[in-house]
């Protein structure tokens, strides 16, 4: 490959993510939008036209290194050896 099909190769990159970015932007947009709607009406699943819609909110917690360590006697107490 020769330098300026390098430079072209780098450029086509460059676009196509910048495409790929703005995509990305516009589905989460309209993801939004739907999310919105649902919850305006309190639903957590819809059939719009042919589609089943399903959004549910999810809560997750994540244990923080003071709690991993905390529990770390009691998880490997209860582990068979």
């Amino acid at each position: 490959m020769n330098k300026d099909e390098l430079i072209s190769k780098v450029r086509e990159l460059k676009e196509l993510r910048q495409m790929a970015d703005e995509l990305a932007a516009e589905i989460e947009s309209l993801s939004d939008e739907i999310k919105s709607v649902m919850v305006a009406e309190n639903k957590t699943e819809m059939i719009v036209d042919c589609f089943k819609v399903r959004y549910t909110s999810v809560t997750t917690t994540a244990l923080t290194p003071p709690q991993s360590s905390a529990n770390a006697p009691k998880l490997r107490s209860g582990t068979p050896k």
